[in-house]
């Protein structure tokens, strides 16, 4: 994602990111007070990996960004500006972040858990399917257009399904 108008954020502008104080603590096992992991692995790259994990009952996505494979400050500085984005955006079919965390090591984004897969799992599709994928993947674009942001990456990976569910909702993230 990529916006002009935002200004830089500090890694450590408590507005922006609550620090994990849990230090002695496993990483993963309890970010906060009220974040645990359930250890399971949902996907993996290079620089990040992410896990399920439970907040008061409720499950959400942890999506963790290793500092040490990012030697640029080119893409650190970026990562700054998504952030930014993301936590103005607020539309049905955009992925919610719910909290980022910041420590020694990595940046942690507790986002709102999608389970239903990306549009390869659920190929091929019917053509009223189809129409709805697309209205709402053009509600989704128009939103950030009209925020002037501009996505650069949406591709099938990048379009994830809510749940299971035979009419679950599309997310971008």
């Amino acid at each position: 994602m990529y916006h002009e108008g935002f200004g830089k954020v500090s890694w450590n502008d408590e507005k922006w990111f609550r620090k994990s104080d849990d230090s002695k603590l496993p990483k993963y096992r309890r970010l906060s007070r009220r974040v645990r992991s359930t250890n399971d692995l949902l996907a993996s790259s290079s620089c990040s990996q992410e896990f399920q994990v439970t907040c008061d009952l409720n499950v959400y996505a942890l999506k963790s960004i290793l500092f040490s494979k990012i030697n640029d400050p080119a893409i650190l500085e970026e990562m700054r500006n998504e952030i930014s984005i993301l936590r103005g955006l607020d539309h049905p079919n955009i992925v919610k972040p719910i909290e980022f965390y910041v420590s020694r090591n990595d940046l942690c984004c507790v986002m709102e858990l999608l389970s239903g897969g990306d549009l390869y799992t659920r190929a091929p599709y019917s053509e009223r399917q189809s129409v709805e994928i697309v209205e709402q993947l053009l509600s989704a674009v128009a939103h950030m257009h009209r925020n002037n942001i501009i996505h650069r990456d949406i591709k099938f990976e990048n379009i994830l399904f809510e749940n299971n569910s035979k009419y679950a909702e599309i997310k971008v993230r």
